[in-house]
């Protein structure tokens, strides 16, 4: 459905300009080692996202490209489009 398509990406551009990147510095504790998108590892002064309400970090190309195709966490699956 067309309609439908539309309204999931207006809202995933929406949702992705409320999720504040995190940059990831040397004393910031993070629960993931790596990106669960790509597999890579988090690094120092890389940009990053967190998910809310299931606070799963992604590096911020990763998942910004996901969410512009996906309406769940990529790990969890759950749903953001209840959250915006």
């Amino acid at each position: 459905n067309l309609k439908k398509l539309f309204v999931h990406f207006n809202l995933n551009q929406f949702y992705l300009k409320e999720i504040p990147s995190i940059l990831i510095e040397k004393n910031i504790k993070i629960d993931e080692e790596k990106c669960s998108i790509c597999l890579n590892e988090f690094y120092i002064n890389e940009e990053t996202r967190k998910l809310i309400p299931c606070n799963h970090i992604f590096h911020k190309t990763c998942i910004d490209e996901w969410l512009n195709g996906n309406s769940t966490c990529p790990l969890c699956r759950n749903n953001i489009d209840n959250e915006v």
